[in-house]
């Protein structure tokens, strides 16, 4: 069964990304499929972290697209 989890908030910096990553490496540490949806086409701050993980063979591996 999918879960849909969402930290959505108007004002900038109050922790929306770090929270998404926090709960995505502990879900995936878990065993769990993990997608991130980056929905911030301009600052792609999933993206970038993913991008630093994956060239520091972070694991587990994470899903992060681009909305």
């Amino acid at each position: 069964m999918a879960a849909v989890i969402a930290f959505i908030s108007q004002k900038g910096g109050v922790g929306k990304s770090t929270l998404a990553r926090a709960l995505a490496a502990v879900c995936a540490q878990a065993g769990l499929e993990v997608v991130l949806a980056d929905l911030d086409p301009r600052q792609q701050t999933l993206v970038h972290w993913q991008k630093a993980r994956t060239a520091q063979r972070v694991s587990p591996r994470l899903s992060v697209e681009l909305h």
